[in-house]
Formats: structure tokens, C-alpha cells, sequence
């Protein structure tokens, strides 16, 4: 089942029972992979569109967490909750990430395809590290981290 159809399936379930603040949470989610999609010239979202939304929603989340948890006063509680809700939705839907093990082999894998030997060729091997992951199951700054500390 893609993210999209689970989020739409979710998203009756929580109108089902009334849960409003999962109800906001998930039509965010889908309403800013729409917005990528819009972007992109496309009518409706793709998979990675959704993937894309997650991410930009986690990242906005815990940004919001870091925010609220030291507010005093009831308004600053029911954002932390709800970025909190967000972020665990987030989370949820994500494909499971890559372990540390997991990128590094990777990357050695896309360095001797390469022939990579310097840090000139970095871009080489991140791209070919993208192309050959599925998009939403690495975090980009960590690998770029791995390949630069594995080419020096």
C-alpha cells in the first residue's frame, strides 16, 4: 500500500472518531505534498512527492518541538502536542531509514564503481549514492558527511 493510500485511509479513520488534531496532522501532511506536486507542474502527488512532504513536515515539526517545549501557557502546550503528533506521523509514514553500516557499504560500493579518489569527486558519488537508494531511507547531510570523512 503506498503512503498516499495510507494516509487516506487514515485520514477516514480519524474523521470516524472524531480525533480533530489527527485529522489537522494528517490533511497537512497531504495538503503539502500537494503543494510539492503543484510545484512540480503535476496534477497529482507522486510517492516521492509524499516522501518529500514527510521529511519537510518532520523537519518543521521538531524545529516547532524545540520552540514550544519551553513556552509557558496553554496555547504553547496544544502546539507542542500537535508538533509532537506531526512528528510522530511523521515518522510512521517515512520509509525505514538506513543504518550507519548500511550507508557506509553503500557508499564504498559507489566510490569503486566510480573510480572516486578525492574529494573532487564527491558529487560523483553522491549522485550515484542517490540513484541507487530509495529516496526518503538516508538523510542526505549524513551521507555527505560519510563521504567526505571516507575520501580524505
Amino acid at each position: 500500500m503506498s503512503i498516499k493510500d495510507l494516509i487516506d485511509t487514515d485520514v477516514k479513520e480519524a474523521m470516524k472518531v472524531a480525533n480533530k488534531p489527527l485529522t489537522i496532522a494528517l490533511r497537512s501532511i497531504k495538503s503539502e505534498a500537494q503543494s510539492i506536486a503543484l510545484k512540480k507542474n503535476s496534477k497529482d502527488p507522486t510517492e516521492d512527492d509524499f516522501v518529500d512532504a514527510l521529511n519537510y513536515c518532520k523537519k518543521q515539526s521538531a524545529e516547532s518541538i524545540e520552540i514550544y517545549k519551553n513556552l509557558p501557557g496553554p496555547v504553547a502546550g496544544d502546539n507542542f502536542a500537535a508538533a509532537y503528533l506531526l512528528n510522530d506521523l511523521c515518522e510512521k509514514y517515512l520509509p525505514q531509514q538506513m543504518s550507519d553500516d548500511d550507508i557506509i557499504a553503500s557508499i564504498k560500493s559507489c566510490i569503486s564503481s566510480s573510480g572516486a579518489s578525492s574529494m573532487k569527486d564527491m558529487g560523483k558519488v553522491m549522485g550515484i549514492f542517490v540513484s541507487t537508494n530509495k529516496k526518503g531511507t538516508f538523510d542526505s547531510k549524513i551521507v555527505s558527511e560519510k563521504i567526505r570523512s571516507i575520501l580524505q
